[in-house]
């Protein structure tokens, strides 16, 4: 709960990584619930919950048209 907190409260918070990130919930959370995140990087060795993980933090179209934010977001997954 700890770091749920930080992630959506924090808004010195401009980067986000997480090891191990399995499904990549996290970064979610991070995506959506902080618009001061500029940089997120996945890191895991299982390739299949990355791939399953980086298809729910791809932008929807709606996205561009009506939640656009203030400041880009660059994310990176690495296997």
């Amino acid at each position: 709960m700890f770091t749920l907190d930080i992630i959506q409260h924090d808004h010195s918070l401009h980067s986000l990584l997480d090891i191990g990130c399995g499904t990549c919930q996290l970064l979610t959370i991070g995506k959506y619930r902080n618009p001061h995140i500029q940089l997120i990087v996945a890191i895991d060795i299982i390739r299949y919950q990355l791939d399953e993980g980086f298809f729910g933090l791809k932008p929807l179209p709606i996205e561009y048209m009506i939640f656009r934010r203030e400041t880009p977001l660059h994310m990176y997954v690495l296997h």
